[in-house]
């Protein structure tokens, strides 16, 4: 088992109250998987006026040399000064410089909001490079604003790394990086701007992106949905630290890391709020995030994701208004106890991580017994979604599909037994092998109920990135830590959902084909932040439930069958719009001259032209090229309603 040594500065004010609700959850995200050895340092206002320092050199030497990270709480009062009137007991000056820590992280999210950021902010130069080295006298006073090529340098490296580690952001789904300065006033910013470009061009795959200040403080106000990482210099960043901060809910709920080379240590983003002091109704939501945070820093990634589940669904129901320093379930004590009641009852859950077996042999499909650690759950219950339910089924896994409509689900139901019938009168499935399929079937339109069994989900909800990123993020919280969460987008890439779910390695695309019970291919989709563990472990299932999974190294829109149909599809629609040839003689020649089992109209219409214009849509949003945009036909019989074979009309006339 491993053991961590964590450094503690309870600080002044609120601070020892809220350190002592940190570590209260921060032990019970460690029971019995990890050890934590807290050493508390004296730090703040009270230790400046004991010893005349707000920090010792030994305690310093410590936090960098012994810690493997330190969680500090809010320190300084008002009243304590020093001789210069700036507040004696801050400790960001003396631990950020003495630290090197150069790199300001703090996340600004609301699951509820769309809101889901990172705000970089240079940490050791800028306006404050000048804390307690200004010049001047009682008629004037001047202070340097100072940016270097080596520290712009490894802070916007930092923000790109980031950006690229993340799901991009939530209005658009895209990696971007927003650089925000002065740099039409001052040169030093300037400067900052230039070299920002230059490290741009060392990460193709992140959007660059420019914002003054003042531009970016509006906008972090009027669409904060489009920002996914931004950097900026210290000074820039405190003040829009705030900014962001009143869109989330006010200060309490935000932390914030300090990282260097050598060491980092975490803390809430407010004050020591000394009035609330003694009364047991501070907020402790920034402290524990910060101790998530310090958990993420050192590989705990799933005690660090537990905590965060837990604030979300302890804190998030009950959000304070903006700047206010209370709690917003009344209590600290609470608070706390019910954060860490809620990771005693789900964090337990959790298990190893469980590969699925190998696939059975042969080209007949032969049941496999069911276990207990091989559920599976399908998010949406549409003809694809509860096809590649029941082929999870006929393969021996436990299964549930999860619709919000108890209708949908009903006629999902009934057209599966009407299918497998079918199958039985053909001699294609055996009657017995059915049955057992239909029992391990099970259907329900209650997500919290049926998501904590799951090992593995397969989200089937319709093509809207913004449906699909909360149904990422609820499952996030509600499914085991060890399970998988496999998107079936034909469009969409794995990594606009990843980050929402708080586990991107354990987030791909697994893209069945319709009909599902019957198509053999399966498109595995890795996106850059996806393990191999988790490839590993997809490609299994797939081969298990009798498909021939292939892997995509890379998104691309459209994967590798859509951009190849799309291609086939766009020049039949050419040919027809162009009047060479009437659709039947289409399809009749790619069947006969290029043995295809179905024309290019009569695939649109059983794959769905509603769908074919939903790929089209976010083909042409990823691409932009304009040979991607809706086809006008297509999107005619739309509108009319005729949506293909399962409608009764689309290209052909169907009886149904």
């Amino acid at each position: 088992m491993k053991s961590y040594v964590v450094g503690l500065i309870p600080g002044d004010g609120i601070g020892p109250e809220l350190i002592d609700a940190a570590v209260t959850v921060l032990n019970a995200a460690a029971t019995g998987r990890f050890t934590l050895d807290f050493r508390w340092e004296d730090g703040g206002a009270g230790t400046y006026l004991r010893t005349g320092s707000n920090l010792s050199a030994e305690a310093l030497t410590r936090i960098q040399s012994v810690y493997h990270a330190t969680l500090k709480g809010p320190a300084g009062l008002p009243e304590v000064r020093s001789p210069d009137g700036t507040e004696a007991g801050v400790l960001g000056g003396v631990l950020r410089r003495g630290l090197d820590a150069y790199a300001n992280i703090r996340p600004v999210r609301h699951p509820g909001a769309g809101i889901d950021y990172v705000l970089v902010r240079e940490n050791t130069e800028g306006l404050y490079a000048s804390r307690d080295a200004g010049v001047g006298n009682d008629w004037a006073h001047t202070d340097q604003l100072l940016v270097t090529r080596p520290g712009t340098e490894r802070i916007v490296r930092r923000a790109f790394e980031l950006a690229r580690a993340r799901g991009g952001a939530p209005t658009d789904g895209v990696r971007r990086v927003t650089c925000v300065d002065k740099s039409n006033v001052l040169r030093s910013y300037a400067l900052f701007r230039r070299i920002f470009t230059e490290i741009a061009a060392e990460y193709p795959d992140i959007e660059a992106d420019y914002l003054y200040a003042d531009a970016a403080a509006y906008q972090l106000i009027t669409c904060p949905g489009r920002f996914d990482v931004l950097v900026t210099e210290n000074f820039i960043g405190d003040i829009l630290s705030d900014v962001a901060a009143a869109t989330v809910g006010g200060l309490g709920l935000c932390p914030a890391a300090n990282i260097g080379c050598a060491a980092a240590y975490f803390e809430p983003a407010h004050g020591s709020a000394p009035s609330l002091a003694g009364t047991d109704s501070a907020n402790p939501t920034a402290q524990i995030l910060a101790a998530a945070m310090l958990l993420e820093f050192l590989g705990e990634h799933a005690g660090a994701h537990a905590i965060l589940t837990a604030v979300d669904a302890v804190v998030l129901s009950a959000i304070p208004k903006a700047g206010s320093a209370q709690c917003p379930t009344g209590s600290l004590r609470h608070t706390t106890s019910q954060i860490c009641e809620h990771i005693s009852r789900h964090y337990t859950s959790a298990a190893p991580h469980q590969q699925y077996p190998a696939p059975t042999e042969g080209s007949t499909m032969e049941v496999r017994p069911t276990t207990t650690n091989n559920n599976i759950l399908v998010v949406g219950a549409g003809a694809m979604g509860s096809q590649i339910a029941m082929t999870a089924a006929l393969a021996g896994y436990a299964t549930t599909v999860h619709d919000l409509s108890r209708t949908q689900l009903d006629d999902a139901a009934a057209a599966l037994r009407k299918r497998t019938d079918k199958m039985v009168q053909s001699g294609k499935l055996a009657a017995d092998d059915a049955e057992a399929a239909h029992a391990r079937l099970q259907f329900s339109t209650d997500l919290e109920a049926v998501a904590p069994p799951a090992d593995f989900v397969i989200e089937a909800a319709t093509e809207r990135l913004d449906i699909k990123r909360e149904i990422f993020a609820t499952l996030g919280h509600l499914t085991p830590r060890h399970a998988i969460l496999a998107t079936n987008s034909s469009t969409l890439g794995s990594s606009k959902v990843a980050e929402a779910s708080g586990r991107p390695a354990q987030v791909c695309n697994m893209h069945f084909f319709n009909p599902a019970l019957v198509m053999e291919c399966v498109e595995v989709v890795q996106h850059p932040g996806t393990s191999q563990a988790t490839v590993d472990t997809t490609m299994s299932l797939a081969r298990s439930m009798g498909k021939s999974p292939v892997l995509i190294n890379r998104e691309v829109p459209g994967f590798i069958a859509n951009r190849l149909m799309g291609a086939v599809q766009k020049e039949a629609l050419a040919l027809l719009a162009g009047g060479v040839a009437s659709k039947d003689d289409i399809d009749a020649t790619a069947k006969q001259a290029l043995r295809h089992p179905m024309g290019p109209f009569e695939l649109m219409d059983l794959v769905g032209l509603d769908v074919i214009d939903d790929i089209a849509r976010a083909t042409h949003a990823q691409t932009g090229d304009p040979a991607d945009a809706p086809n006008e036909a297509v999107l005619a019989l739309v509108r009319e309603g005729k949506l293909g074979r399962k409608s009764g009309a689309g290209w052909y006339t169907y009886g149904h």
